[in-house]
């Protein structure tokens, strides 16, 4: 998202989940590269690490293109109002997570109201062409396989998601089910980055490292 950040795109996090605060401390520990935990007990930073993240939280400021939207209770119509906020620059919206967001026209049924808040999104982006970048949660079934590697269908609610992304993104790592597997001393983890759709090029797994005390991936 940074790297998004620094070349102006007008860009907002919406965080149903998270704090906001949270989002800012995990930004700032991965341009700083300094361990979340420590950005976190700001008391505990040596005078150059307190350097560090006083420069990073002014460079977050500085540049005025980010917003972070840390509401619980988010619509199609709230993305909507931001994709068309005017710019010279195409917005970036990412959402965490869009199977948590609510539609503007309620139903009894969660796997329809999903779909259609996944077909609204659609409709946004391409009436705006703005790029949303939509976070899903993965259903229990993995937790049931042998192989869990995750699928296209293990998405929750997952049809209209599979349908009308243009583009889907798997991530995987063996850690994350077998802790005897954790680096602790670095904090690296080697994840599977699956494209698993893309309607415009190809598919397929690429290696990543991921380094979860400064949030940070590596190819």
């Amino acid at each position: 998202m940074w790297n998004i950040v620094l070349k102006s795109y007008p860009t907002t996090f919406f965080s149903l989940e998270t704090g906001g605060n949270n989002i800012v401390e995990r930004l700032v520990s991965s341009i700083t590269n300094i361990p979340l935990h420590k950005v976190k007990q700001a008391d505990g930073l040596s005078d150059e690490d307190t350097s560090k993240v006083m420069d990073a939280i002014d460079q977050i400021k500085k540049h005025g293109n980010l917003r972070i939207e840390d509401t619980a209770q988010i619509t199609p119509q709230d993305i909507r109002e931001r994709a068309m906020t005017q710019s010279d620059k195409p917005h970036v919206i990412f959402i965490d997570y869009l199977t948590l967001m609510q539609s503007d026209v309620q139903m009894k049924d969660r796997r329809l109201e999903v779909e259609k808040i996944s077909r609204d999104l659609k409709i946004i982006a391409k009436e705006t062409g703005c790029v949303i970048i939509a976070l899903s949660q993965l259903s229990r079934g993995v937790e049931s396989r042998n192989n869990k590697r995750p699928m296209m269908s293990d998405l929750r609610e997952a049809g209209g998601i599979e349908q009308d992304a243009n583009m889907i993104f798997l991530l995987y790592r063996d850690d994350y089910y077998d802790q005897s597997m954790q680096d602790h001393e670095t904090g690296k983890s080697d994840i599977e980055f699956n494209v698993a759709k893309n309607k415009d090029g190809e598919t397929g797994t690429v290696e990543l490292e991921f380094y979860k005390k400064s949030q940070r991936f590596y190819g």
